[in-house]
């Protein structure tokens, strides 16, 4: 008799036996014995090799975009005379007058207070508030409640010098508390309609040579009283004060190439200034052959023409094309901030840099809240190589004791923006190349790769070139490769001519070249690089491949 235990044996062996013939069944279904690879696929796995992508980078020109179009009310206003009285006891008479334009439409519409410079110290009767009619008109039109101060008074010497600062201060936040009365509901003696009109949390200021650096006093003043200026546009401005409360504000900031009244071209001190105290967005135009009194109509005196012993005058803008510019750049830019417009049309990092603004040439410098430093300027070594050409760190200094460079990259006074550090590169051979190892690899985040430079203009390796391109390469962890040439004629890497001019101070002969030479930033939407992995880059590399010999200055190489 058969037992349990046999039964099931039988079981398990019956069943085995009917699995191998299923797989005998199969592999002779297939063609193929047990074992045996014949019909299978025997080519190797595919290696995948290197894509090496080579490309030109096209200069962009932005172009005025369509924005809104009002009727316009403008008038002139007087609310009453006013006296201030300093802490020194100094009185001031002054009329809390100016210009204002009015949209016609519901509002509430934002709001952009003016302020104008220092143009007359001793007759009371110059009014300069008025020279900005066309920009008042032009913005009331693109829907913003525009007010141009007169501040006139504060710059009278008579009533008291060294002190124009505070007391333009004063009569600008005079002339708000009459805003916040309209906005409680009270006429405040405007000749214009603003109840209902005004949004006080869209605040612009808008402010010409010294008045282009108060604006970011009344900004901060502003933002202590909870009515933050989010946009603050500043025209040809001094830096006298570099020690300050500083708004939150974003910053635009147009700086005339022909200045003859600031001649250091102070906005690139304000800049730098607003990129180590503040995070806003914050970005300099230099505007070519423009003055600094066109913006005025006010003002009549060309002062350009006291470059004119420094360098060649050519091509100066007339006053209605400075008028033009100023009208587009101001509209768009308040409009981008106080109306919160994303992408922003200007300074929108998925373009590269503007080469030309409205038909105009530029150089642009800027600044992004949420950047990220790629260069180890002061141990270059750390983080990069060169092959064919020197990295060495120098410093470009206002006291010439420190000054270690021929060119004036825009350097003052004796405080923190006395002096800049820059990775001096130059190079003998062509092809030569400098090969940065970036602190972060993961570019997927960003917008944009941004250098801010300076050819050497004063470097006799240049050999006679007008502008010192070069090409730009991202190589990722895989070995992809994506070079991009940029453009021949590309305004942030034209030379400034000039010549080497030298004084005599006894013990020592100066020599220095005789144009200032501003930085500008040059920055590649990240999306030009083709074919490579932007989470994982290996080296930014920058390749002289257009001379044989050159030079340049580098600030920083940044991701935006």
């Amino acid at each position: 008799m058969k037992t349990k235990l046999d039964q099931t044996i039988n079981r398990i062996l019956a069943i085995s036996l009917l699995s191998a013939l299923f797989l005998l069944t199969a592999c002779s279904q297939n063609g193929a014995a047990p074992g045996s690879t014949e019909g299978q696929d025997q080519t190797p796995p595919q290696i995948t090799a290197p894509i090496h992508t080579t490309m030109d980078l096209e200069p962009y020109e932005l172009t005025q975009i369509q924005l809104p179009a009002y009727e316009t009310v403008v008038t002139e206003f007087n609310l009453g005379d006013r006296i201030y009285t300093s802490p020194y006891d100094r009185q001031m008479p002054y009329a809390l007058k100016g210009l204002i334009g009015m949209p016609k439409g519901e509002g509430p519409f934002p709001v952009i207070l003016m302020t104008h410079g220092s143009h007359s110290n001793d007759d009371e009767s110059k009014r300069f508030d008025t020279g900005f009619d066309y920009l008042v008109e032009a913005l009331a039109s693109k829907g913003f409640v525009t007010i141009s101060l007169d501040l006139s008074k504060p710059y009278i010497w008579k009533y008291g010098d060294n002190d124009d600062r505070e007391k333009s201060i004063h009569v600008a936040l005079d002339h708000f508390d009459q805003l916040l009365k309209v906005a409680s509901g009270e006429a405040a003696g405007y000749p214009v309609d603003l109840i209902g009109k005004i949004d006080l949390t869209k605040i612009g200021l808008l402010g010409h040579s010294r008045g282009g650096e108060t604006v970011l006093d009344i900004a901060s003043e502003l933002e202590l009283r909870g009515y933050p200026a989010s946009a603050v546009f500043s025209v040809a401005p001094t830096f006298f004060f570099p020690d300050r409360s500083w708004p939150s504000s974003d910053v635009a900031i147009l700086v005339p190439e022909y200045d003859g009244d600031v001649v250091n071209l102070d906005g690139y001190l304000m800049l730098d200034a607003l990129d180590k105290n503040t995070t806003g967005h914050h970005a300099l135009v230099l505007l070519h052959r423009a003055n600094h009194n066109y913006f005025n109509r006010n003002i009549e005196r060309n002062d350009a023409q006291m470059m004119a012993s420094e360098f060649p005058i050519e091509n100066q803008l007339k006053r209605e094309e400075q008028e033009a510019f100023l009208i587009r750049m101001s509209s768009e830019f308040f409009f981008d901030t106080l109306m919160n417009r994303e992408p922003r049309h200007i300074f929108d990092f998925e373009h590269a840099q503007p080469n030309q603004m409205y038909g105009f040439d530029v150089k642009v410098m800027t600044s992004a809240p949420e950047k990220v430093q790629l260069l180890n300027l002061e141990n270059p070594e750390m983080t990069a190589t060169s092959d064919g050409a020197s990295a060495v760190p120098v410093t470009d200094a206002w006291y010439f004791k420190n000054d270690e460079i021929l060119i004036d990259t825009i350097t003052g006074g004796d405080g923190p923006y006395s002096k800049r550090r820059l990775l001096e590169i130059q190079w003998t051979q062509a092809d030569a190349k400098f090969v940065l190892k970036p602190i972060t690899t993961d570019f997927s985040k960003h917008d944009a790769l941004a250098l801010t430079l300076v050819p050497d203009s004063a470097s006799s390796l240049q050999q006679g070139q007008t502008y010192q391109n070069f090409s730009v390469k991202l190589t990722d962890r895989t070995g992809n490769v994506t070079s991009l040439l940029l453009p021949d004629n590309l305004n942030a890497l034209s030379l400034t001519p000039g010549e080497i001019g030298k004084t005599d101070l006894g013990d020592l002969i100066l020599s220095y070249w005789s144009v200032r030479t501003p930085l500008s930033t040059v920055w590649i939407p990240l999306d030009a690089f083709k074919n490579v992995d932007l989470t994982q880059i290996d080296t930014v590399e920058l390749l002289f491949d257009t001379s044989e010999t050159g030079a340049v200055y580098i600030e920083s190489v940044e991701l935006y």
